[in-house]
């Protein structure tokens, strides 16, 4: 804004000048002089359209850019408005529809656990040996989670509080009969990432907090979009 402010006095001298020297061409009897100040005052009138057109096309991208900026912040307003009329409960309810990450604490300090249905919890890195030991066709069968999972206590009970959490999510499918559960097309990638599997580390990685932070702020955005 201000470099177009600073040009338009300028553009407006060329514009006199130019102008000026066209009528004085048109004015003279020398031949000599008159082809010169014809041709200066051609230039100067080109030089002053040229930086015209480049005011217009520099507003014009400021004016982009203002009402993206505006549009961008509206949005965001409006989204906090949403959030702010929600009572407790529903704000509570928003954990059945959320990948909510919880750190509870413990005696050897907190431990990271996913909030699955009617807020029970499994510990992320027993979610993070699931996803490793599923295949992206398949979830680990409930019945295996006690022989491969055994380092994990109550193993077969979160194998099925997450294999119903996937499932209510729309993320896998039950399984026919003794079959496992099925991944739905592009479920197995988002349930690494509602779990932030592949980007944290639980136990070698002190950086569990700002993974579920992007996590969360992203799937409550997507459900205040829908």
């Amino acid at each position: 804004m201000n470099t177009i402010r600073r040009e338009t006095p300028f553009i407006i001298l060329l514009t006199t000048a130019g102008l000026a020297a066209i009528i004085a061409a048109w004015g003279t009897k020398n031949i000599y002089l008159g082809a010169f100040l014809m041709l200066a005052g051609i230039a100067w009138l080109a030089w002053a359209i040229g930086l015209t057109i480049d005011q217009v096309q520099t507003r014009a991208a400021e004016l982009r850019d203002y009402r993206s900026s505006t549009t961008t912040r509206t949005e965001a307003v409006r989204k906090l408005e949403i959030i702010s009329r929600l009572s407790p409960e529903q704000i509570k309810g928003l954990g059945a529809y959320l990948p909510m990450i919880d750190a509870i604490g413990g005696s050897h300090g907190p431990v990271m656990q996913l909030r699955t249905l009617n807020d029970k919890h499994v510990q992320l890195d027993f979610a993070f040996k699931f996803l490793e030991l599923s295949t992206d066709a398949e979830l680990l069968p409930i019945r295996d989670c006690a022989q491969r999972l055994r380092t994990f206590a109550n193993a077969r009970e979160q194998g099925e509080l997450l294999t119903e959490y996937f499932i209510f999510h729309g993320l896998a499918e039950a399984g026919a009969g003794p079959n496992p559960a099925q991944w739905t097309a592009g479920g197995y990638e988002l349930a690494q990432q509602w779990t932030g599997y592949g980007s944290v580390e639980l136990g070698r990685r002190g950086d569990t907090q700002t993974s579920n932070v992007r996590v969360n702020r992203r799937m409550t955005s997507e459900v205040i979009n829908d």
